[in-house]
């Protein structure tokens, strides 16, 4: 067996070469390479050299040896049946590993892009496997032809099933070529170009098309283009991994780096269509509306929460968005999408959490009004009383001292409000865990060292069980209580009073047997809101729910001629149970110890000025 003619000798030893080339290649690139897509683009180098290149070499090699030149000399010779047997068996592989090589690089332009989710791998994988066994269903009756079993038609299969497999080619490489282009050319440092030579093995899908219709006489044509092809994609796919580097400037860095900065950043980003659907949103907007859910995208963005219904997001404007579950005010900015032609593509909108400007802006009304109008009254009535003093000498005493106490009042006045400035200034976050029967007994403590009056033990009853404090600064609740504490004893003459920690819903519960909050206090905390003719009189209330607030947690007042009852509730995570909790006589289960500071050393403040 003698191989006719040096031309076709040559070309048989350039095809193995180049095959072998793409082979060796894909396999070192598996092995020495890393980085997004470098093992689809391996695994597409060594299909493509054994079903391009390995196969073809190994049919051209036998058919020249039988001096077949022709593909009329092809069609209407006799062949031997080891020939046969080895032209189908070769003809299978390369069909299948030529089907496979397009899609597994496809694969590769979807990685390398960051455009095949997780959620896709399964749907591609599935789509070659269904390609791939139309491969094998439409091969298999030319094979068991020449191995003797008879299926008719064998050649009509043969012809049916390569329009299937160049059309899939063609189609699945052509859309990653696409992709590629509008990736690299979007993203990538370098020229598209420089890029898109990986594509470069792709070009072989024509001469593959060409020769399926027919459109080659003799083999040498065919072979002469085909190395030409075959021999243009290795240097263009070599020269894109080894000269140009493209796992070093990977257009999906930026889209990762994009993806990963919307996602971890604070703002929160909703991205709608043309019909006001979501087809984007990161997961700061989902924290913000509570859906962590994977349903949201593709639905109207009206569904996405409750506040949205009658808001129109689709206008180029801001507005103010309020969550009653979670308390947070939101401000939605839109901005409109278009093509070039200016036709809508929809609208980005940036939700930002402004809950902390509101309040801040809440505070200083509400400190403005308090003070402007309590100073006006004070001042006020102290002039009176020194106008008095000119008209009545007798009466100095009597004069003098109600003069010293509209004095005490505005100092209070001005103790308390540095005392919310210094709460406000503190951090809300800390580490470690403090008990709560430690926070309760620090507070009493701070209100017997910082004002006239003191609690006595006998006058308080405490029921704390065995928690702590976790996560957040326990000196903000410490000065709630002294609040709490300082309101119960400043406005009964024997106050009892009573501390209780119910565990269920987390409630620090305080009692007291004084003459009670006068309800236009309670009304103006409950609506949150301070006007000129609705007002309350002093900054106690307003000092322990801004507290609260900050802790994320509510409080509840009932308030009547026999005392007065505040719930403060904190969220649970806020509480551990306390490894070992200490049971006493004086409250039900655990008894701060009152008249002593806090040896915890977490920055709470043990003398918090009178008020």
């Amino acid at each position: 067996m003698s191989v006719q003619t040096p031309v076709v000798s040559l070309l048989i030893l350039a095809t193995l070469v180049v095959s072998a080339g793409y082979v060796a290649f894909g396999a070192r690139t598996l092995r020495a390479r890393a980085g997004r897509g470098v093992k689809t683009l391996g695994w597409f180098a060594i299909l493509w050299g054994i079903g391009n290149g390995l196969t073809n070499a190994m049919d051209l090699y036998l058919s020249a040896s039988l001096g077949i030149v022709t593909q009329a000399q092809f069609s209407t010779a006799v062949l031997p049946r080891w020939f046969e047997v080895s032209l189908a068996a070769g003809t299978f592989l390369s069909i299948l590993s030529s089907t496979v090589a397009p899609f597994v690089w496809t694969a590769f332009v979807l990685n390398y892009t960051t455009q095949l989710r997780p959620r896709h791998r399964r749907l591609y994988a599935g789509s070659v496997a269904v390609v791939t066994l139309f491969v094998v269903f439409f091969t298999a009756p030319s094979l068991l032809e020449v191995l003797g079993i008879r299926a008719p038609l064998a050649n009509s299969f043969l012809f049916l099933t390569g329009l299937v497999v160049i059309g899939s080619q063609i189609g699945v490489a052509g859309a990653g070529v696409a992709q590629l282009y509008k990736s690299s050319q979007r993203y990538a440092p370098s020229e598209p170009a420089e890029v898109l030579a990986v594509a470069a093995p792709l070009l072989l899908l024509f001469n593959n098309a060409a020769n399926n219709f027919g459109l080659y006489g003799e083999f040498l044509g065919l072979y002469a283009v085909y190395f030409s092809l075959h021999g243009f994609g290795i240097v263009g796919f070599v020269a894109a991994i080894q000269r140009y580097d493209i796992f070093e400037q990977l257009p999906a860095a930026t889209e990762i780096g994009r993806d990963t900065a919307i996602e971890s950043i604070e703002l929160g980003i909703v991205v709608l269509d043309e019909h006001d659907r979501i087809a984007d949103i990161n997961e700061s907007a989902r924290a913000m509306f509570g859906r962590r859910d994977g349903t949201v995208v593709g639905t109207d963005y009206r569904n996405l929460h409750p506040s949205l219904a009658n808001t129109d997001l689709t206008a180029e404007r801001a507005r103010t968005i309020k969550i009653p579950e979670t308390g947070r005010v939101l401000e939605a900015d839109t901005t409109t999408m278009a093509d070039r032609y200016d036709r809508p593509l929809g609208a980005a909108v940036a939700f930002y959490d402004i809950t902390e400007q509101k309040r801040r802006q809440e505070r200083i009304q509400v400190l403005n009004r308090v003070l402007r109008h309590n100073l006006r009254n004070e001042l006020t009535g102290a002039r009176g009383y020194a106008q008095l003093l000119v008209t009545e000498p007798e009466n100095a005493a009597e004069l003098a001292e109600q003069i010293t106490e509209h004095h005490d009042r505005l100092t209070s006045m001005g103790d308390k409000a540095q005392r919310i400035e210094r709460m406000l200034e503190l951090d809300r976050d800390a580490t470690g865990s403090t008990p709560v029967s430690e926070v309760v007994g620090d507070a009493i403590s701070a209100v017997n060292t910082g004002t006239d009056r003191t609690i006595d033990p006998e006058q308080v009853t405490a029921s704390i069980p065995g928690v702590s404090l976790t996560r957040v600064n326990p000196a903000i609740l410490q000065m709630v209580l002294v609040e709490l504490l300082e309101n119960a004893i400043q406005h009964a003459a024997d106050p009892e009073i009573e501390i209780q920690f119910r565990e269920p819903d987390h409630a620090l519960v305080v009692t007291d047997t004084g003459p009670g909050i006068p309800d236009i206090e309670i009304e103006v905390l409950r609506t949150e809101t301070e006007t000129p003719t609705k007002h309350g009189q002093g900054l106690g209330l307003w000092l322990i729910k801004w507290g609260i607030d900050r802790l994320g947690g509510s409080v509840d007042i009932d308030a009547d001629s026999s005392g007065t009852r505040i719930e403060v509730t904190l969220p649970a995570a806020h509480f551990v149970r306390t490894p070992e909790a200490s049971t006493s006589e004086s409250g039900t289960e655990s008894e701060p110890e009152f008249g002593t500071e806090s040896e915890s050393g977490s920055g709470t403040e043990s003398e918090p000025e009178s008020g």
